[in-house]
């Protein structure tokens, strides 16, 4: 015992970067465990995310429920603020308009009207982005469901006939963002919203 003490001492004293380098191969492996794979192309096909998916084990198929989650989060999270750019924009708008209706100068007519095309031209582009990330959300959408069903293929169902726990969250979440939000006051953005749907 006590030779074999030495002899691990001494190895550690004069080969460092031997039990270094083994020591970050296991810490790169153990990080790259946790690593989702399906997710380095978001806009992989469904059946070829399918097949990706069949060799995996439940607990592979849950890294990989959670990198399509935080991809589907990222997404909504940028609607959200394409949201809330609308909203200020319209406030934006209604301020000028309140402005070039009781402004009796032409000159601030004017700037005012420059001010309010602009905004509008904004608000156009926001509602285009927008319309984009709802499609990228519905895709992230089915690209979790796929994996979620995987794991339930994989898990099974309870007793009751119900997914397992660790797949409900992720089912809630994605009840929680579908569908699309129309603000029925902004005539031009429910318009584009029902038109990009």
């Amino acid at each position: 015992m006590r030779q074999f003490f030495i002899f691990s001492i001494f190895f550690s004293l004069f080969f460092p970067s031997v039990s270094s380098s083994f020591a970050q191969a296991a810490t790169n492996k153990a990080a790259n465990a946790n690593t989702p794979v399906t997710t380095s192309d978001p806009a992989i096909a469904l059946d070829e995310l399918e097949d990706m998916l069949y060799p995996m084990t439940s607990d592979e198929l849950l890294i990989e429920a959670e990198g399509w989650m935080a991809l589907l989060r990222k997404t909504t999270t940028n609607i959200s603020k394409a949201q809330l750019d609308i909203k200020r924009k319209n406030r934006l708008i209604k301020k000028k308009e309140d402005i070039s209706e009781t402004t009796k100068s032409i000159k601030v007519e004017k700037k005012t009207e420059k001010a309010i095309e602009a905004a509008t031209e904004a608000k156009s582009e926001i509602l285009e982005d927008m319309t984009v990330l709802q499609d990228q959300r519905i895709e992230r959408v089915d690209r979790l469901n796929l994996v979620l069903s995987a794991i339930t293929k994989k898990m099974g169902k309870t007793a009751e006939g119900k997914e397992p726990d660790e797949v409900i969250p992720y089912r809630q979440y994605v009840k929680a963002i579908s569908g699309v939000q129309v603000d029925v006051t902004d005539v031009h953005a429910a318009w584009v919203n029902i038109y990009g749907w």
